[in-house]
């Protein structure tokens, strides 16, 4: 696993590359349902966010955010 911060100008990226290929799906249900709450919370805060696939099959997430000048 590994953790990449990139910062252009205000934006400030962050991924998370791992060796899965399962790519997350926001939470379907009620609030009860407790897997994949940390995706609802990154998109609630980031500007934006997706995933990239790798030619090797793994893939990153990542997110966007805009920072305090």
């Amino acid at each position: 696993m590994a953790v990449t911060l990139e910062q252009s100008g205000q934006l400030l990226t962050v991924a998370v590359e791992d060796g899965s290929s399962v790519v997350p799906s926001e939470p379907v249900g009620g609030v009860m349902n407790v897997e994949g709450r940390g995706l609802t919370i990154v998109r609630q805060l980031s500007r934006e966010w997706g995933v990239t696939r790798r030619a090797d099959g793994s893939k990153a997430v990542w997110a966007s955010f805009l920072t305090v000048p």
